[in-house]
């Protein structure tokens, strides 16, 4: 999931949240 957020930051903020 590291590796995603760097591509998607926002994208995994939302599904983080």
């Amino acid at each position: 999931m590291k590796k995603r957020l760097k591509k998607s930051g926002q994208n995994v903020s939302t599904k983080l949240f």
